[in-house]
């Protein structure tokens, strides 16, 4: 689905990755022994405070240059940046990947859900035009720029406090328009629209719409739409209120180069999204912990390390 558009992908990360804010970079490491063991691991500033990284590669020779590769980035991301830049890290893997289960998926008991926290999603790919908007009067779809008490206890109970705090959906900048500003300044762009349905005056369920330069992670996770919903929400409820909220979405993605709008969402909506013509593509765990929990985190890798450093040098 990139390959197309690789040259503009490229150029976004030469620009991206030269940046005083390192707006994007890679961790990198090998073997001194041998030049054929590497791993690498990239990492993108995602909101004003907040670090995102994904596709963790390596030969896989040495399972230890892995671990390293993460311990680094991390050091690195707790000392070169103050609480100010950086007050959160995340990392998307797929649950049926056994090595990033066992290790990324086990930290929250390690940090403690009041600093990580470990969430399922369905990534669903809407294409263009496939669904028809309707007109339901129960249901008001209104763009936020502020959140409000309402909104914020909508998310937590939907998703996790952690995510709350990581994603800055309790904070006023709400669009990113400052980390939209940095991004400006090396003609590119970061930002999302904020859309809440409402039905007899409470809240049903939400849309948060980033959009970020294509392939910033080499995925179209930059771009991802969470659709949160109320979980008592009947099928036909969930279809009427992507039916309502497409025209919603369908602004807020009318640059996006790609015919679809990649969907991140729970089990239940996603259902719902199949039904009106949506294609599933994977499951994906969201995996977030707060600055609090940077060293616990590292920590919790450097305990993997110990277990094989002996046997695997670098």
């Amino acid at each position: 689905m990139l390959q197309q558009h690789l040259p503009t992908i490229i150029a976004n990360w030469k620009k991206l990755s030269t940046t005083p804010e390192e707006l994007l970079w890679f961790q990198t490491n090998h073997d001194h022994q041998t030049t054929k063991n590497f791993a690498s691991v990239t990492l993108w500033k995602q909101s004003n405070r907040g670090l995102f990284s994904q596709h963790l590669v390596s030969t896989g020779r040495n399972p230890a240059l892995s671990l390293r590769t993460m311990m680094a980035a991390q050091y690195k991301t707790e000392n070169d940046f103050t609480a100010e830049q950086m007050n959160s890290s995340q990392n998307w893997f797929r649950p049926e990947n056994r090595y990033a289960e066992r290790i990324l998926g086990s930290m929250v008991e390690r940090l403690g859900e009041d600093r990580a926290c470990r969430i399922i999603h369905h990534y669903l790919h809407l294409p263009e035009d496939v669904v028809s908007p309707v007109v339901k009067q129960e249901l008001s779809v209104s763009e936020i720029t502020e959140p409000t008490d309402a909104f914020i206890d909508f998310v937590r109970q939907c998703t996790h406090p952690v995510f709350v705090i990581a994603e800055e959906l309790d904070q006023n900048d709400l669009v990113l328009e400052g980390l939209n500003g940095i991004y400006a300044a090396y003609g590119l762009s970061r930002h999302r629209k904020i859309f809440v349905v409402h039905r007899r005056g409470a809240i049903v369920a939400c849309l948060v719409a980033n959009r970020a330069p294509i392939g910033t992670n080499f995925s179209l996770l930059g771009n991802r739409c969470y659709l949160l919903m109320d979980g008592a929400l009947s099928m036909d409820l969930r279809e009427d209120i992507v039916r309502t909220a497409v025209p919603h979405i369908s602004e807020a993605y009318a640059s996006f180069t790609m015919n679809f709008v990649p969907m991140i969402t729970d089990e239940v909506t996603a259902e719902a999204l199949l039904r009106l013509g949506a294609r599933f593509y994977c499951r994906y765990t969201q995996s977030i912990w707060l600055r609090s929990g940077f060293s616990p985190w590292h920590d919790h890798i450097g305990s993997f390390l110990d277990r094989i450093a002996s046997r695997f040098p670098t």
